[in-house]
């Protein structure tokens, strides 16, 4: 008898659990909309965010949700002319000027400006009083069954990485590339507020708490480790103390102990790109850009639901991100790969052919489509997309050691420029100096000829120039990195899927299945 594919076995098991809570939210339960967004403060309140409150808006136009009760709170809500992180396009002019500054102060950032938030119609600040209130009054008045989609663009981090750390993704810069320091407790990281403290997972658990068991709750969030968000499936965000008795499941840019893409003050550039890009993008047929694509649905049910947008980020995303979902943290927490595939079980060792025969049409699609871009081929694509991990690592250690030798050199020619140049200019060597800044702007010329002169000049351009090209090379083999891991993320889901179909707890099954069912839904009945 032919195996029956494991997304239809997913939902006759569904089915065949209405006993569980989690079970039985009605088609077309009302749906409300709460969109919380921004940074922490100016310096972390980047435009991109800001334009992806807007993205949102277009999107649930476009899909003719407009009329939905939503509720959007962005940084300060407009009360401050410096709240927003924007950037600036400088004359030629300019950029010499910018270079001199440079020579004394490797960070400046002298084409940032601020401007006030410029959202109508705002519901209020993000900050944590706003969001707590919110589940308070109007968390606490969604009628029993409801729909709630929570949807976070902005920063996240962990309890023990202090945000000077983080690195916010997609910024760019000198050293953005460096590792980020192992993630103490992977499960509880957090989501920052506007002039709060950072929000952690099970903080958050708490306000989502407060609403009726009942409640639906969708979460889509993009900031970095978003996925500990995950967590909130389970009480104390802890799968050992059990699962939450409200309806949940969400759809996260980056796994728990990664950071993720997006974070920028210039909106305009052509390669800006993050998860809300693509999510959205598939769901409307739109683009940021006002394009139109093609909408997908990979199971070919009719409607573009957001497993099918989920899908589309991760095949077609050319961003550090690493997209996963409730289900998958839930199959991470209940089943296992063992080394060997044996006893109906897919190991470690498992087929494509065997994968594919055991995957939904997402994951599908997903193994297809990646392994026709990175150029996987035969049945031991896993075995395959491993080692390629282990060249590429190998690869940056390279770049690693390459960048270290030259930054050495760029430190040591700024060093031999900048002292002479501040004998010179005195004023230029004395922090926050009133004359800086005239010096810098009338005498340009004669200050970069001055620099051109000296002869650590070619050193510190060529040192320069190397960063540059090891950090744009780094760039791209993080990114096709990142591709074998979504590829080996997802043949693990596979394989979990399976083995908890085949080998796991009846309870465990039913509550998989109706995740990915809650999962591949639209975003809202219209």
């Amino acid at each position: 008898m032919p195996r029956r594919p494991g997304y239809l076995r997913c939902c006759l098991l569904a089915c065949l659990a209405p006993c569980l809570l989690l079970m039985g939210t009605p088609l077309h339960a009302e749906t409300h909309l709460v969109t919380f967004a921004g940074g922490p403060n100016p310096q972390s309140d980047q435009n991109s965010l800001e334009q992806n409150v807007l993205y949102f808006r277009r999107t649930l136009d476009v899909l003719h949700l407009a009329g939905l009760k939503h509720e959007e709170f962005f940084a300060d809500a407009g009360r401050s002319p410096h709240a927003v992180e924007i950037h600036v396009h400088h004359t030629a002019a300019a950029t010499l000027t910018d270079d001199i500054a440079a020579v004394l102060n490797p960070d400046t950032e002298r084409d940032v400006r601020f401007r006030a938030a410029n959202i109508p119609a705002l519901a209020g600040p993000s900050t944590f009083e706003a969001l707590a209130h919110w589940f308070d009054t109007t968390g606490k008045s969604l009628p029993p069954h409801a729909r709630l989609i929570f949807y976070f663009t902005g920063h996240g981090g962990t309890i023990d990485m202090p945000m000077s750390n983080m690195n916010p993704g997609g910024r760019g810069g000198r050293g953005a590339r460096r590792p980020l320091a192992p993630v103490a407790d992977p499960r509880n990281t957090t989501m920052l507020l506007w002039n709060s403290p950072d929000l952690t997972v099970t903080d958050f658990e708490k306000q989502l708490d407060k609403l009726d068991p009942t409640i639906d709750v969708t979460l889509l969030m993009v900031q970095c480790h978003s996925g500990g968000f995950a967590n909130v499936l389970y009480k104390d965000a802890d799968p050992k103390s059990g699962l939450v008795r409200q309806l949940r499941c969400g759809f996260f840019a980056s796994t728990a102990d990664r950071p993720a893409a997006g974070c920028t003050p210039d909106i305009d550039r052509d390669d800006y790109e993050e998860f809300s890009t693509g999510f959205f993008a598939a769901l409307s047929g739109v683009t940021r850009d006002g394009k139109k694509i093609p909408k997908p649905d990979y199971d070919h049910d009719g409607q573009t639901s957001l497993a099918d947008a989920f899908t589309y980020v991760v095949l077609t995303s050319n961003t550090i991100d690493t997209p996963i979902t409730t289900s998958d943290q839930f199959l991470r927490d209940t089943a296992s790969i063992p080394n060997i595939t044996r006893n109906g079980l897919l190991g470690k060792d498992a087929t494509y052919a065997d994968l594919l025969a055991a995957a939904n049409p997402f994951q599908r699609a997903i193994l297809a489509g990646l392994s026709q871009t990175l150029n996987l081929s035969g049945d031991n694509r896993s075995a395959n997309a491993r080692s390629q991990i282990a060249l590429i690592d190998r690869d940056r250690g390279n770049l690693d050691r390459q960048h270290a030798q030259i930054e050495r050199q760029f430190d040591q020619s700024r060093e031999n420029l900048r002292i002479p140049l501040t004998l010179t200019w005195p004023e230029l060597g004395i922090p926050l100096h009133p004359a800086t800044e005239t010096i810098l702007m009338s005498e340009t010329s004669q200050l970069h000829k001055y620099l051109e002169g000296l002869r650590a000049w070619p050193t510190y351009q060529q040192a320069s120039q190397q960063l540059a090209d090891l950090e744009a090379q780094d760039t791209v083999l993080e990114k096709q990195n990142i591709k074998f891991l979504r590829f080996l993320y997802t043949a693990d889901s596979v394989a979990l899927a399976h083995n908890l179909q085949t080998a796991g707890d009846a309870k465990m099954q039913a509550i998989y299945a109706d995740l990915l069912l809650r999962e591949n839904r639209p975003l809202a009945e219209k």
